[in-house]
């Protein structure tokens, strides 16, 4: 495996240029619009604690049920009191913001300082809150899954799931001045393997071959800020730029070139940045310049 080191690109807000020629229609449309809202919302007050914190992840293996339908996307509550002084004695789920255990979903008992529950309720078609398909507020925002922990009576600590796609500018004043080795810069392995979109397959999910379960505009939006894109060559396509998909080895998933406008989308709408490293799998050094080469054009 050879990696192209002079591909490895910092994408500024409007590095991908005025436009990229495309053959491929995304599944995901990235709008025109891209001014960035910022009338207050609700969904911005995101966390709450007078001791201890809660927060949500979603269960990556699907839960198989006996007897009952399989759940994908389960949502876990987790929690950590190592630091308070009195422990809360339960912990929920609920639809939206918890003001009252009335309103949860589930309710579970805290028996441990640290701990997590694996809930049987599915995140499902969650929306992106203002951001499915352009620009929408600035900061984080909750989705619907909230968490909540306290006694009987009280909820003491409040969190929700959420999406962070403007954490850059967001911490610019703690961040501005680091070094990139100086960041843990969020990203994802295999970014490009969600959804085969080929002309034999769009099957979403599998055990082998698709790494991620969010289109790239989506992990965006969620803060993911580094890919590691796998790119593959096909020269039997006409169109050069045609010719450039992504892989998991040595197994097609989908076009390159619909994700550059996603991103180029996304960054021309923000102030963030992004890196993507690009790799082209056993190739030879000389076919891996080439196609380097190539690729920075299309690019």
């Amino acid at each position: 495996m050879v990696v192209s080191w002079y591909s490895v690109a910092l994408l500024a807000a409007t590095a991908l240029g005025a436009s990229i020629g495309l053959s491929f229609v995304p599944y995901r449309t990235p709008s025109l619009e891209t001014t960035l809202k910022s009338e207050p919302s609700d969904k911005q007050i995101v966390e709450k604690s007078f001791c201890g914190k809660v927060w949500i992840t979603i269960h990556s293996p699907t839960l198989r049920l006996i007897g009952k339908s399989d759940i994908v996307d389960a949502i876990e509550l987790n929690w950590d009191f190592s630091t308070c002084a009195t422990i809360p004695t339960q912990i929920g789920l609920f639809m939206n913001k918890p003001t009252s255990w009335d309103n949860g979903l589930i309710v579970y008992p805290v028996e441990t300082l640290e701990g997590y529950h694996i809930t049987h309720v599915s995140l499902g078609e969650e929306s992106l809150v203002g951001w499915d398909y352009g620009a929408g507020l600035r900061g984080p925002q909750c989705l619907w899954p909230y968490v909540a922990a306290g006694d009987h009576n009280n909820i003491q600590v409040i969190n929700c799931l959420k999406i962070q796609p403007t954490w850059m500018e967001d911490n610019g004043d703690k961040i501005n001045k680091l070094r990139i080795g100086e960041l843990a810069v969020p990203g994802t392995h295999n970014a490009g393997a969600w959804r085969f979109d080929t002309e034999i397959s769009t099957v979403s999910r599998d055990l082998f071959v698709l790494c991620q379960d969010r289109s790239i505009w989506a992990q965006l939006v969620y803060g993911i800020r580094y890919f590691d894109f796998r790119i593959a060559y096909y020269d039997f396509y006409p169109n050069v730029e045609d010719r450039y998909w992504l892989n998991h080895n040595l197994i097609r998933v989908r076009p390159l070139v619909p994700l550059l406008r996603e991103i180029k989308s996304f960054l021309d709408s923000t102030k963030e940045y992004s890196l993507m490293l690009t790799i082209f799998p056993w190739a030879s050094t000389s076919t891996t310049v080439h196609q380097s080469d190539r690729f920075m054009q299309v690019f």
